[in-house]
């Protein structure tokens, strides 16, 4: 299962681990990303989806906060 966002579409980053010596090695930032059951209005019932902490905002903040852990 991939690790991305259902609402905000957010992946994962590539980016570099850099040492103290400023060696570097390549690295991926992950999502941070949950499993919630959120109240899906058009099918009227609860659906599970994987959301990322900023999805889980914006699907608040648009006035559909039913979300159930």
């Amino acid at each position: 299962m991939t690790l991305h966002c259902a609402i905000a579409h957010k992946a994962h980053m590539l980016g570099n681990r850099v040492s103290h010596a400023q060696n570097k090695a390549r690295r991926r930032f992950m999502v941070n990303s949950h499993r919630r059951r959120i109240w899906c209005a058009i099918r009227r019932r609860l659906i599970r989806a994987r959301l990322s902490c900023a999805g889980l905002r914006t699907y608040i903040k648009a006035g559909m906060a039913l979300v159930h852990v």
